[in-house]
């Protein structure tokens, strides 16, 4: 609970005593509530959904994940359901479902456990809302003077940030993937960018509903958004359209660096090939003349000469070095 010059916090309320707590109501010198639960109950949304009025659709999608990212504007509360990234222990990368509904005065953010951290403790895998708990813990900042839209907003406005951590770590990954393919390129680094490629691919299914519901919430005529939250929203909106940006930028760096590579290797084919031609060409004579004198034919003058042997091997010599000559006369070799 807070307002402009005032702010209790509550953590960690067991959910057997959140009844309770909601029972009591908002504080009368409070002007927002803002209620986050960190991972998905169906009795504790039951609660939340008694108290205040939540529509039955929007619960039941909170509850069921994954959800594609959206905007739907009901009678009594705004419900907002967005994908957000995070880092796993793994340094790797998932989407946790984040669904948040507003109401005239009260804010509730629930997320969900993200697929590696599913059946271990409840508990969310990082603090995401740091930023926004440092503004609400300041006493002259926006959050703490505007109302519930404005949460929801700042909210809406982290998760999208976090798309940017995302970028920086794609970015180091193509850079490396860049040096490699002019200095070894590979099959298996051919594998490598496929998979960079595909994670672009993913992550930008992820920002592009954002996008979408962002430009729902500017142009809606719910009186729950106020002028002043969609004016911060264009600057979110933004955000999203440069994430975009920047991922169509990464992929098409992605499938040219895929081109240079397998053009790199299919040279180098034609090097190798060209050299075992090259080979195969030289040797003909040899073989030519090899196997006509090898057929053991009694009348072949030549062959009784005493001579016979080393005529052959010089002439075989010659050929070859013939062979080798018009090679390298025509910058063949």
């Amino acid at each position: 609970d807070f307002s402009s010059t005032k702010i209790v916090e509550q953590t960690e309320i067991p959910p057997s005593d959140l009844n309770t707590v909601l029972t009591r109501g908002k504080p009368q010198w409070a002007s927002v509530r803002w209620i986050e639960i960190c991972g998905l109950d169906q009795d504790t949304m039951q609660v939340l959904g008694f108290h205040f009025k939540l529509d039955e659709m929007a619960i039941e999608d909170a509850l069921h994940v994954p959800q594609r990212s959206k905007f739907d504007d009901y009678a009594e509360h705004l419900y907002i359901v967005a994908a957000m990234p995070f880092q796993t222990p793994h340094n790797s990368y998932e989407f946790q479902q984040v669904s948040i509904f507003v109401t005239s005065d009260t804010v509730i953010s629930v997320r969900d456990m993200a697929p590696s951290w599913r059946g271990g403790p409840k508990k969310a895998p990082d603090d995401s809302w740091e930023q926004v708990r440092e503004s609400i813990q300041e006493a002259d900042s926006r959050t703490r003077s505007q109302g519930a839209d404005f949460l929801a907003y700042r909210l809406l406005d982290v998760m999208v940030d976090r798309f940017y951590v995302c970028l920086g770590k794609y970015q180091e990954q193509v850079e490396l993937l860049d040096n490699e393919v002019m200095k070894k390129p590979s099959s298996e680094l051919i594998l490598r960018i496929h998979a960079i490629d595909r994670e672009l691919l993913m992550l930008r299914r992820s920002v592009v509903p954002i996008q979408d519901l962002v430009e729902q919430m500017r142009a809606s005529f719910c009186s729950l958004i106020s002028d002043y939250t969609k004016k911060y929203l264009r600057d979110t909106l933004d955000h999203t359209s440069q994430i975009i940006d920047v991922v169509e930028n990464y992929r098409e760096f992605a499938k040219s660096m895929q081109e240079v590579c397998s053009n790199i290797l299919s040279q180098r084919l034609n090097e190798i090939m060209k050299i075992l031609t090259m080979i195969s060409t030289v040797f003909i004579p040899g073989t030519f003349y090899a196997g006509v004198y090898g057929m053991n034919l009694e009348h072949i003058p030549e062959i009784h000469w005493e001579y016979m042997y080393p005529t052959f091997w010089l002439v075989v010599l010659f050929a070859t070095a013939s062979l080798f000559w018009l090679f390298k006369r025509n910058n063949m070799i």
